[in-house]
């Protein structure tokens, strides 16, 4: 067998070798490229037959041979006969193994062995990873990197100051087993920063009754799993302070707590290290463990015995496999980080403002953060706002409240950057467009605490995914544009970007009133998870019920009965609070003209004003209003007014 190369015959199967990115695409048959979807998405084939892939492999192609023997293999998971496959190239050589009928995805990288010939142009090389995460491998690679980052990477050490916590905890040597808090912010010494999930309880916690006792010792022995891995990997890496949220934050002191979070991006940001415990669900489970899902062997390609691969099991680039991705706090804890260390079930990943790279060397990593957006570009800062608010969305927290305090650090680099005025997730200066946010149509059964009182007009106030349908929108104001009159944000504490307790926008816009229909649709909950609801509504005039626009509620609705200041009773609709039982209604709603570009609107859905000022709460948002599609023109007559939304 020669080695494969571009000019090798394109599999009528596997489409290799172009499946893999060696071919241009300019140059592919008519008969292929309809099959490739876009290069970054890789190649899929659905509902791939085993058979036929032996079938395939049996009549000469080394590619089909190669995914046969490894959907045959452990690290692809549980046998099927029929699979999904999509092969991927950025950025590096992947195969994901799809079971629908098992909901199960395998990641398998295949890689060159170090030492061995390529089996084709361009395969990568790899280094074999040791079976624990807390080998001398994986320390040496971490150590390797905090200082090649610190001697060589200018922009690195551009992004941190003379910052220091309010207090840091000592971990002394290796053979030194009792710790100590050090409650002193003048101490200018380089320290680690942890991020973890707490789990559902913490073992270990500072308070005001505790402190003096953490400043005299910590045993040893106390300490959970993933902080004494956190310890551990501090004094490996030469340092010896470190900042562990519960420990260094005072529990039981508001005032304390609220101090801290207001810096928490400065704690992050200004730290050695940011160690991530990413494989950890909870401080019990540690991150210096073995790597039981890691499988590492060699595949013998049928048609050369001098043709060797390496396959091996790995998570996926976006991270979304470990715990702590789904962690709201560790959020801003991540990204405003100047470096990370990220000790996931696979390997030791390195990320800092300057490169990143992982234990195998396979490969970089994907940049899923926008980071260096954020902290190191000013053109055009309020787009990539827009891309992190939706990412951020996606994370849960124990408590609601946490919305925007979790989220204070990254609006903080953002303010800096822009000097805009924040309002509760949004900016006064791009307000219109930053109320453009909707939610997806599927909700949980628990979705929204409307006893927190945040702004029905900011994405924070509702606990549901966020999908911002502006992010291509080119924001020009202008006459098609609604008028911002006046804001206010009522903070619960001194920092600017932490929680608030109440808030208003006016807006100065074309105004009708319309018919709502909702209908909630239920769905079973799956694996013991919460009951889910689609959350489907739609709006009309009185006078053709017929034609109606589709609406995207920010959340659960429900009936909401009030009389006005004439003493008529009013049906509308208000945001269905925790425990409520979604039903089907009608009522009346306004609909709020924000923009009109390319001839369609973009509507904010309002409930009725309300006694005794008046106010409106937003309730979702219309994205497709086009006058020219249905037969009347429902603003053609509409008044401008000022609406106050809460």
């Amino acid at each position: 067998m020669s080695e494969i190369t571009s000019e090798s015959p394109i599999c009528d199967l596997c489409l290799a070798p172009d499946s893999f990115g060696l071919t241009k695409r300019e140059i592919y048959d008519t008969k292929y490229i309809h099959s490739l979807p876009a290069r970054n998405d890789g190649v899929k084939f659905p509902l791939l037959d085993q058979s036929i892939l032996l079938a395939s492999a049996e009549r000469g192609c080394y590619f089909c041979d190669l995914l046969h023997q490894i959907s045959q293999h452990p690290c692809s998971g549980e046998q099927q006969t029929t699979i999904v496959v999509r092969i991927v190239t950025d950025p590096a050589l992947s195969v994901h193994f799809l079971r629908r009928e098992l909901d199960s995805l395998s990641i398998v990288q295949i890689y060159r062995p170090f030492g061995h010939k390529e089996a084709w142009t361009g395969l990568q090389e790899a280094r074999p990873v040791s079976q624990h995460s807390g080998s001398v491998q994986s320390f040496e690679f971490a150590r390797k990197c905090l200082r090649n980052c610190i001697e060589s990477h200018e922009e690195c050490r551009r992004s941190c100051s003379d910052f220091h916590p309010k207090r840091l905890l000592d971990v002394g040597s290796e053979g030194f087993s009792s710790l100590k808090l050090i409650d002193d912010q003048l101490l200018a010494a380089p320290y680690l920063a942890l991020s973890h999930c707490w789990g559902d309880q913490q073992p270990i916690k500072t308070t005001s009754q505790t402190l003096e006792q953490r400043k005299h010792s910590i045993d040893w022995s106390s300490l959970p799993p993933v902080f004494r891995d956190a310890v551990t990997v501090t004094r490996e890496l030469g340092v010896q302070y470190l900042w562990i949220d519960c420990l260094c934050i005072l529990q039981d002191s508001v005032r304390d707590w609220e101090e801290q979070a207001a810096q928490m991006g400065q704690i992050y940001s200004n730290s050695y290290a940011t160690i991530l415990a990413a494989s950890s669900p909870s401080s019990l489970v540690p991150f210096l463990a073995s790597r039981e899902t890691i499988v590492c062997e060699g595949v013998n390609l049928r048609f050369g015995k001098d043709h060797y691969v390496g396959v091996r099991k790995i998570g996926g680039t976006d991270h979304s496999d470990q715990p702590l991705h789904y962690r709201g706090w560790a959020f801003q804890e991540e990204i405003l980080s100047t470096r990370t260390i990220r000790f996931t079930r696979e390997e030791v990943k390195w990320e800092c403002k300057t490169l990143s790279c992982c234990e195998c060397g396979a490969h970089p990593l994907y940049d899923t953060k926008n980071a260096e957006n954020l902290q190191h570009t000013n053109s055009n800062i309020q787009r990539h706002w827009l891309k992190l608010v939706e990412q951020y969305s996606c994370r849960s927290l124990t408590y609601s409240f946490d919305k925007l305090p979790a989220f204070a650090g990254v609006a903080a680099v953002a303010h800096q950057k822009s000097g805009h005025k924040y309002l509760a997730g949004l900016w006064e200066e791009t307000l219109i467009r930053d109320l453009t946010w909707s939610s997806w149509p599927w909700t949980p059964e628990t979705s929204c605490d409307i006893s927190q009182r945040l702004p029905t007009f900011s994405w924070a106030s509702v606990d549901e995914e966020i999908d911002y349908r502006s992010l291509n929108m080119s924001y020009r104001p202008g006459n098609k544009y609604a008028i911002v009159r006046s804001t206010s944000i009522k903070l619960t504490g001194t920092n600017p970007f932490g929680q608030v307790e109440g808030g208003s926008i006016v807006l100065e816009a074309p105004i009708v009133e319309v018919n709502l229909r909702y209908h909630p649709d239920e769905r079973e909950p799956v694996d013991g998870r919460r009951k889910m609801f689609v959350k489907t509504c739609n709006c009309y005039i009185d006078d053709t019920p017929d034609e109606n626009q589709s609406v995207w509620p920010d959340t659960l609705l429900c009936q909401d009965s009030f009389t006005d200041t004439n003493g008529v009773k009013i049906c509308s609709a208000q945001r269905a609070n925790r425990g409520a039982v979604p039903q089907d209604f009608e009522c009346k709603v306004r609909l709020l003209s924000l923009f009109v570009r390319r001839k369609a609107r973009t509507l904010l859905v309002l409930s009725i004003p309300k006694p005794p000022d008046g106010s409106c709460e937003r309730l979702g948002l219309v994205t497709q209003y086009d006058h020219e599609k249905i037969t009347h023109d429902w603003f053609e007559n509409a008044q401008v007014v000022l609406t106050k939304i809460i």
